[in-house]
């Protein structure tokens, strides 16, 4: 028999659940029908399925004239499943998401189709709950919205993993909830914003025994300067961006989409008109990107450390490594003369030092 569309809204019962209903089922016999509905299962799925592991016959009942089958199916197991608010929240997203593009049948059939005001209402969860719960169905790594459906993590938390790149999510998704939960949490940006996270004192050692010297951090603040010790600087405020960028560069920009791209953009433009001689970049390891693909082929070395960097958090003593692994990138202008040593011997002790011959 076939399985009714609405059915799917409610996810099925893991195996230990549906393995303890099954044992019920075979001590005290099936205590509720499955319901049918215009021939085809419309409650009862993870009974259906124990009895099979319990080796009892299933018993069927037609539920006749009901109206709308998704508002009977969300009745009949709302308060039955005891689901928390993020289950509740991607129940009706799916409820504020059925019939979408189906061919319009009979009302009955399940042709209405409700809003997400309407479904937040029957449920009982905000609506910013629902639009969190679509924003995981419809952007987050596959496993991302069961972990929502099986308690594992809230529906905020997985929102905020659905917005990180696919690479970042697929991981944490594969590590499991604790580090579904870790990556939710701020992740290191650049050296300005609201959640500030700056390179540690021995990297800018290494760039500054690699260049000779630092002559511009563009993406910084008065602190981070305070460790990269650069000649001259660029806040957040003052927008390195819509400036010219001159000497020796060490640049951790911004992380975010978006962002990290127009700082990589610009850098590889100021290397092209001569104004920056050397560049050391330390940025996620994101080489699927685009922008990161642009960034290494203007690089000579690119190192890719063995440990995660351990960036540290201003006025206090909190240092935290990001979910996501980090690369070092050696630029500079053709007029430079190459020096084939210097990055080699300031970062090859820390990971795998890559050349480009080929820039």
């Amino acid at each position: 028999m076939q399985v009714h569309p609405a059915t799917g809204i409610f996810p099925m019962l893991d195996g230990a659940q549906l393995e303890a209903l099954a044992d019920d089922i075979k001590e005290n016999g099936l205590r509720e029908s499955i319901k049918t509905f215009e021939g085809q299962i419309l409650d009862g799925r993870n009974r259906l399925a124990a009895c099979k592991l319990a080796g009892v016959e299933p018993q069927f009942e037609d539920v006749g004239d009901i109206g709308d089958p998704v508002s009977y199916v969300v009745s009949l197991n709302l308060h039955r499943r005891h689901l928390n608010e993020s289950q509740r929240a991607m129940v009706a997203e799916k409820v504020a998401n059925y019939d979408q593009g189906r061919p319009q049948k009979t009302p009955k059939s399940g042709g209405l189709k409700t809003s997400i005001p309407q479904a937040a209402e029957m449920l009982g969860v905000g609506r910013g709950s629902v639009e969190s719960a679509r924003k995981v169905r419809n952007d987050g790594a596959p496993g991302l919205p069961e972990m929502v459906e099986r308690a594992q993590v809230p529906v905020s938390v997985a929102a905020k993993v659905a917005a990180l790149p696919m690479a970042e999510q697929v991981a944490a998704v594969a590590a499991g909830p604790e580090a579904v939960r870790e990556a939710a949490k701020p992740h290191v940006t650049h050296n300005s914003g609201n959640n500030e996270w700056y390179t540690p004192v021995d990297f800018i050692a290494r760039a500054r025994q690699a260049m000779g010297s630092i002559d511009l951090d563009p993406a910084s603040s008065e602190e981070a300067n305070e460790v990269v010790g650069a000649t001259e600087y660029y806040t957040a405020e003052m927008d390195g961006l819509s400036r010219e960028w001159n000497g020796n560069v060490w640049l951790n920009p911004p992380y975010a989409s978006g962002l990290v791209d127009r700082f990589v953009d610009h850098l590889i433009d100021e290397l092209d008109a001569a104004r920056v001689m050397r560049a050391i970049v330390l940025v996620n390891n994101a080489t699927e990107t685009k922008w990161f693909q642009k960034l290494l082929a203007a690089s000579i070395f690119v190192c890719f450390p063995a440990g995660r960097v351990r960036f540290w958090k201003p006025g206090t003593a909190e240092v935290g490594a990001p979910l996501q692994g980090q690369a070092i990138l050696y630029c500079r202008n053709q007029s430079v003369m190459a020096r084939s040593d210097g990055f080699i011997l300031a970062f090859g002790d820390i990971g795998t030092v890559l050349f480009n011959d080929e820039p």
